[in-house]
């Protein structure tokens, strides 16, 4: 699930990207409702329609692994539910450190696809490979980092996911 967030960042992380998508999670059903498993603070489950209602003008985009249903059997998914689920409460990764002590939207869904299904989904990029240029970007990572922008930082952006051959639009 991709969508244009409305959080501070979201403006920032857009410019950077050149994508309109600037937040992501994975949908699961749980305990027969429809739940979006997402990073913001902390990591939860979120409804889906409480999910999709929080995006600008209430819009998401869903895109599905190719061949999901030879790929993400019952076992996979379990995998991946069950290490989301050990993740549930961890603190938001404001700073975008590629590490499991906190986690942002998109390094959650990438772990989770490479962990549990053995799926490296989109490309992992260095901070300094996004366009930092942009005021507005540029004035975000001023606050976040002050003058030490970790420009080495690996990272996985929303548009990276959404970008990834591996998957396919359902909606957009």
């Amino acid at each position: 699930m991709f969508q244009a967030a409305r959080s501070p960042q979201s403006e920032a992380i857009r410019r950077a990207t050149h994508s309109p998508y600037t937040h992501c999670g994975m949908v699961f059903i749980v305990n027969g409702d429809t739940r979006v498993l997402e990073a913001i603070e902390p990591v939860c489950w979120t409804p889906y329609r409480d999910w999709v209602a929080r995006g600008e003008e209430g819009q998401a985009a869903h895109r599905r692994l190719r061949e999901a249903d030879r790929v993400l059997t019952p076992a996979v998914t379990g995998r991946m539910r069950a290490l989301g689920e050990r993740w549930l409460g961890k603190q938001y990764d404001y700073y975008f450190e590629w590490s499991d002590d906190k986690l942002y939207c998109s390094e959650l869904v990438y772990k989770l696809y490479e962990r549990a299904a053995g799926i490296k989904p989109g490309a992992v990029q260095k901070l300094g490979d996004f366009d930092l240029d942009d005021f507005v970007v540029r004035r975000a990572l001023r606050q976040r980092y002050g003058s030490a922008i970790p420009i080495d930082e690996t990272v996985i952006a929303p548009a990276d996911l959404f970008a990834a051959e591996q998957f396919i639009t359902v909606t957009e």
